[in-house]
């Protein structure tokens, strides 16, 4: 790429983008070195299958915020709390949605606790 002129001044320009990133060629070198796999790399074994979904769930259960699936159940305990306390100003209403999150995370530990139990048992068998 030539130097660019602006307001007299030349500049040259440089291997990364404004964001940081890694210019167009110099990610085309990075795919020639290391291509990507033809094959999967996912798991084979039923095991390793099952293990695999079980991290999916896992990691569904610390997320900070009210899934789709989550979204009525969590409008009624945000309601009751907001009605049971009597929230009316900013903290309140904050902790009360801290509260709620905490609430749909629980939930979803007793859920992972459930299916991980049923997990055990089916591969027992």
């Amino acid at each position: 790429m030539p130097a660019v002129e602006t307001n007299g001044a030349t500049t040259e320009p440089s291997s990364q983008t404004k964001s940081g990133a890694a210019s167009s060629g110099q990610q085309a070198n990075a795919e020639r070195s290391h291509p990507p796999t033809t094959t999967s790399t996912g798991p084979r074994t039923l095991q390793g299958k099952r293990r695999s979904s079980a991290n999916a769930f896992k990691h569904k259960i610390l997320v900070g915020r009210i899934l789709p699936e989550e979204a009525e159940l969590a409008a009624l305990i945000s309601e009751e709390l907001l009605k049971d306390f009597n929230s009316q100003r900013l903290l309140e209403r904050e902790t009360v949605c801290d509260i709620v999150i905490n609430r749909l995370q629980r939930r979803r530990m007793d859920r992972y606790y459930v299916y991980s139990v049923v997990i055990e048992r089916v591969q027992r068998v």
